[in-house]
């Protein structure tokens, strides 16, 4: 883990970006799970998770329909916005 990302700030920057930080179970699964992997494995896989989705997202609407592909774009935006905070973190420690 990387010294940015122990303080308490970055999980509860990134936390809320996420609809389960609203139970308390999940909002402990959370902090766990984002302390244990650290800013720069976050900042990488929500990329990923961007990229996935937005490649899905361009090619998928005849298939799944217009509706779905709105869900999809919103997932994107979710994504981006996870991945600049934990970039943020990054950036900081730099």
């Amino acid at each position: 883990m990387t010294e940015n990302t122990t303080r308490v700030g970055f999980v509860e920057d990134l936390g809320p970006l996420f609809g389960v930080w609203s139970d308390p179970d999940g909002r402990e699964c959370l902090r766990d799970d984002f302390a244990e992997k650290g800013a720069e494995e976050l900042a990488r896989g929500f990329k990923r998770a961007e990229l996935l989705l937005r490649g899905l997202a361009l090619h998928a609407e005849e298939a799944i329909g217009y509706g779905t592909v709105c869900v999809l774009y919103d997932a994107i935006d979710q994504a981006r916005r996870a991945r600049r905070v934990a970039e943020s973190y990054i950036e900081e420690g730099s």
